[in-house]
């Protein structure tokens, strides 16, 4: 039991330390009462959009991001998040001008060339699409996923040697190909006005 149930730092810790142990549930109701209290802090609001990104409530999810996006318009990780999520609900220009923005601020940020490709072959940008799929594959973290997206990508485009060569990363993918950003919580003593 929390000594002062509305410190919204301490409420903000414990939501991170139920997303640590992956009770998503559990650390939801810590990051809301944080946002509440402290609605002034970009990454109460972002990191309350990861946890509802994690539990697939996607329009609460851009909403939180997309408030962080107000207070702090370079959360690097809030640009990336709610970039692909707008891809993801084919919102492909405004995706395309949050991805663009984070790669002017950190154009080294994880997983960014591949949202880049998969946005811009949404926009059938393909000559865009291909070069940040190249670059995409240069990343040895996340190969498999790559080359995954890549294969569809190739098979579409009727670049079948190319497409099935991809395609044999298959096995390799974990369950998921999602790739949020994870939360990262505040310093403590932020919350004061």
């Amino acid at each position: 039991m929390l000594a002062d149930p509305d410190c919204a730092d301490a409420l903000e810790l414990l939501g991170a330390i139920h997303a640590a142990r992956e009770e998503r549930a559990m650390a939801l109701p810590f990051f809301e009462r944080a946002v509440k209290l402290a609605p002034h802090i970009a990454q109460f609001h972002y990191n309350l959009g990861v946890i509802h990104h994690e539990l697939n409530r996607f329009p609460q999810a851009m909403r939180s991001y997309h408030q962080a996006l107000r207070i702090q318009p370079e959360h690097n990780a809030a640009l990336s998040n709610y970039g692909d999520l707008l891809r993801r609900h084919d919102q492909l220009e405004a995706a395309r001008e949050h991805l663009e923005r984070l790669q002017r601020l950190e154009p080294d940020a994880k997983g960014l060339p591949l949202k880049l490709a998969l946005t811009y072959f949404g926009l059938k940008e393909y000559e865009l699409a291909d070069k940040y799929f190249v670059e995409a594959l240069k990343d040895p973290k996340e190969p498999a996923v790559v080359h995954w997206e890549y294969a569809h990508y190739l098979l579409l485009k009727k670049r079948f040697k190319e497409g099935w060569a991809s395609y044999e990363h298959r096995s390799e993918c974990s369950t998921s190909t999602a790739s949020i950003t994870f939360l990262t919580p505040s310093r403590c003593g932020t919350a004061k006005a």
